[in-house]
């Protein structure tokens, strides 16, 4: 499932009802971390892995897309121990 690239609240719940009986993981993808969109679902989707798997388990089906020195999801990711993938630096954001 591909979230987070509009702010339709009914898309989002939408998705969110699909896989609310699934299992899943997650790879949120934001160069900066602030973008919106990206924002708003994965807050919504993590909130959903913590409840299905547990807030400590959780971290372990999460990975993150982002800048590799810099940024709020860079920041969350090392801080949380998320899989980090890395947007090179010559690719710029949105």
């Amino acid at each position: 499932v591909f979230a987070g690239n509009d702010i339709s609240s009914e898309a989002l719940v939408s998705k969110l009802a699909y896989i609310k009986n699934k299992k899943f993981a997650i790879n949120v993808i934001s160069k900066s971390g602030t973008t919106l969109e990206p924002s708003i679902a994965f807050r919504e989707f993590r909130i959903l892995l913590e409840e299905k798997v547990g807030k400590d388990r959780a971290s372990k089906f999460i990975a993150a897309t982002t800048d590799a020195r810099k940024g709020l999801l860079f920041e969350l990711a090392t801080r949380k121990n998320y899989t980090k993938f890395i947007v090179p630096d010559d690719v710029g954001g949105r």
